[in-house]
């Protein structure tokens, strides 16, 4: 690793390059030591441009992070609690955090953190590979930090955790795990495997809060490939305490790279809710697995109304005019339609549901309600059931033109009085 040490710099980009700079000069200002330090030093090993920063400080975080970002003229935010802090440069987070120590009340509990050096911060981290640092600034400038091994398993492609009680203490440790061994194609190595197993199978996994479960899970739906991640943890029985019922395979793999085209019809905010409703769908108990996730109100609707439509969708679709899928999928919430079409078995009915989502729900008929009112039709109920089947008729085929469609509109009101003569000759 020390060959590697003095070019860590020059493998970032340029915003982290600048953040680097903006960070060394607050470290000289305040007379403090500075590391670059976890993943971003692992994916600098394997060559890879790290995609976060990851910066530690022996000193005080909130102190070192106004500074910086008052440099960087970037918003900031202080975690008193974790003795963290996160600076945003053009929107993209900087972590820095205090080099700490940490004790668990109980297992699964958030931990209690206590200021310590770089060496102590280094063995309570999850796994080896990622306990590794480079000083940027400070006495030991250009020191290399390795104490448990973690570029030794980085040439192995292994994850080893640090100590006996490491995922007991942090069963999310094990999510972060299968994540990090499914985007890197590590695996991990036998004692690490072994404690992973008696932890889900102490039922230790039940006792992390819903909430810290759920947004794990939202971090893995953005790996490049959460299925694969979701595959590792089926083999490892993690997926039974947390999505119980779950099918993984290269059929999830696949609905979730559409899941993930069809949510660009979509504002980006909606969007990791849909990857979530299309893993719940590969589940035999898409209701429980919620619960297990700690969704309610609207989320937990949504999976309710997912759960009992999956089931008669293929029935209500199959041979179905477009003006029927129309009616069938406007009931529905557009997140479910979208995870439903993704996870669809029937490519028949998944290509009517792409129509749906891409043209069908868009169309409009060639009519207005004006039109029908200048004719001497009262506003109402009978007015929309008129509008919908001209729009029925233009969906299906039968009304391409505004004529066709006004005549369509006029069959269907002839049997409600109007406040005039319709005058369908005018037509």
């Amino acid at each position: 690793m020390r060959r590697r040490q003095f070019d860590c710099i020059a493998r970032l980009g340029d915003l982290h390059r600048r953040a680097v700079r903006a960070a060394r000069r607050v470290a000289r200002d305040q007379g403090v030591s500075l590391y670059l330090v976890g993943g971003t030093v692992r994916d600098i090993l394997l060559g890879k441009r790290p995609t976060d920063l990851d910066l530690m400080i022996e000193g005080d975080p909130e102190q070192f992070a106004r500074a910086m970002a008052g440099l960087l003229r970037a918003d900031w935010r202080y975690e008193p609690r974790f003795l963290t802090a996160c600076i945003f440069i053009e929107g993209e987070p900087i972590d820095i955090s205090r080099a700490r120590r940490e004790t668990y009340a109980r297992p699964g509990a958030l931990p209690q953190v206590f200021p310590a050096c770089a060496a102590e911060d280094l063995m309570r981290r999850d796994f080896s590979v990622n306990a590794m640092a480079v000083c940027l600034a400070g006495p030991d400038r250009g020191r290399a930090l390795d104490p448990c091994g973690g570029c030794r398993d980085v040439r192995a492609g292994i994850l080893r955790v640090l100590h006996e009680r490491s995922l007991t203490d942090d069963p999310t440790r094990i999510l972060r795990g299968i994540r990090l061994a499914a985007r890197l194609g590590f695996s991990f190595d036998a004692a690490t495997r072994r404690l992973a197993s008696a932890a889900i199978r102490s039922g230790i996994v039940r006792r992390v809060s819903a909430d810290r479960i759920r947004q794990e899970i939202f971090l893995l739906l953005k790996e490049p490939d959460p299925a694969a991640a979701l595959s590792l943890g089926k083999r490892i029985r993690l997926t039974d305490a947390i999505l119980p019922g779950l099918s993984s395979g290269r059929r999830l793999s696949d609905a979730l790279a559409r899941a993930r085209e069809y949510g660009r019809l979509v504002p980006e905010r909606d969007r990791r809710e849909i990857l979530l409703l299309c893993v719940l769908a590969f589940s035999a108990q898409p209701i429980e697995a919620a619960r297990c996730l700690g969704l309610s109100g609207s989320a937990l609707d949504a999976v309710k109304v997912m759960s009992k439509a999956r089931r008669s969708l293929a029935r209500r679709l199959t041979r179905a005019r477009p003006s029927a899928v129309v009616r069938v999928l406007d009931a529905l919430p557009l997140q479910v339609v979208i995870a439903l079409a993704s996870a669809a078995r029937s490519q028949r009915i998944r290509e009517q549901m792409v129509q749906y989502l891409k043209r069908w729900r868009s169309v409009k008929p060639k009519i207005t309600g004006d039109d029908l009112l200048r004719l001497g039709f009262a506003e109402g109920a009978a007015l929309g059931a008129a509008l919908r089947a001209a729009r029925d008729a233009q969906l299906d085929g039968k009304a391409t033109t505004r004529k066709q469609q006004m005549l369509v509109a006029l069959a269907r009101l002839r049997r409600y009085p109007a406040r005039g003569s319709p005058m369908q000759r005018s037509i």
